[in-house]
């Protein structure tokens, strides 16, 4: 889990498994854009030979001083989409169009020739925030952008710094020095869905990891996270992931069969390593 910097990550060559948050596993081809949220849990393996570049934020996306991402949801109500029709659930990627794709090839080779200027970086990250917002539509950057578009990004930070550390509704709220009431009225407005259901969620995220990336046994791990009978842990999972707990276990397999292997703490590490071939990075040094 990075949990100082988001990660816009483009598949230029090959195809990825990944894992990312409560979201089943899935194979990412090339030419599609992923959104790596900080606070969130991703792991992934490549398949042959794969090349991405992955672009750093530490703070909001720079997009431009007229626009922010809060727009995205405004642009989306103003067309009569609004609340009920809000990508939320969606996974956060998109497929590049020709712009996007030019963009990043141009800046591949940029990178392969060590040009490493930090105000390069600032403003190729500017470019493509501008390219984006230009190129799709609205719901299409909700979709991708979703984990960091909000109102009050402090209260934002501190939900996903936190939450691990308390079970219920009721400590999380006292957690924050507020009452309940206050506390899930804020979360929602900032969130779009109860406190209660991003828990459940962020509580998915810990099941899959340690059914997927541990030796646990299934029963074991339904302890650990408080289910009193298997039933209702297979019943949670099927919600989450549309599979069992022991097809998830099965479906393991996919991860160990790659040439490399990456997540968020091995994409922190290639921040301050040279570009290569196989691995780029455009760091954010505004933020």
């Amino acid at each position: 889990m990075n949990n100082d910097r988001s990660a816009l990550l483009y598949i230029a060559e090959g195809c990825l498994h990944v894992v990312l948050g409560h979201y089943s596993p899935r194979k990412i081809e090339k030419g599609q854009l992923l959104f790596l949220p900080k606070n969130i849990r991703f792991c992934g393996q490549s398949v042959g030979l794969s090349r991405f570049v992955a672009s750093f934020f530490a703070g909001g996306l720079p997009f431009c001083n007229k626009y922010d991402l809060a727009n995205l949801r405004c642009q989306i109500c103003r067309y009569g989409t609004c609340q009920n029709s809000l990508p939320l659930r969606k996974f956060p990627q998109i497929a590049c169009c020709q712009k996007i794709e030019s963009f990043f090839l141009s800046l591949s080779e940029y990178l392969d020739d060590g040009l490493n200027c930090a105000h390069f970086h600032k403003v190729k990250q500017e470019e493509l925030c501008i390219l984006l917002r230009c190129y799709y539509s609205p719901e299409e950057l909700y979709t991708l952008l979703k984990f960091v578009i909000g109102n009050d990004d402090r209260f934002r930070d501190f939900v996903l710094r936190y939450y691990k550390d308390v079970n219920d509704v009721s400590a999380f709220a006292a957690l924050a020095h507020m009452s309940v009431r206050n506390f899930q009225r804020r979360f929602k407005a900032e969130f779009k869905r109860p406190v209660l259901e991003w828990l459940n969620e962020r509580r998915a995220e810990g099941i899959l990891r340690e059914i997927c990336d541990t030796d646990t046994s299934i029963s074991e791990i339904a302890l650990n996270h408080g289910f009193t009978t298997q039933s209702y842990f297979t019943t949670f999972c099927k919600h989450y992931f549309g599979k069992t707990p022991l097809d998830l276990r099965r479906q393991k397999s996919v991860f160990v069969k790659g040439d490399s292997v990456f997540s968020a703490e091995i994409l922190e590490r290639t921040d301050s390593m040279p570009a290569s071939k196989n691995r780029r990075c455009l760091k954010s040094k505004n933020n």
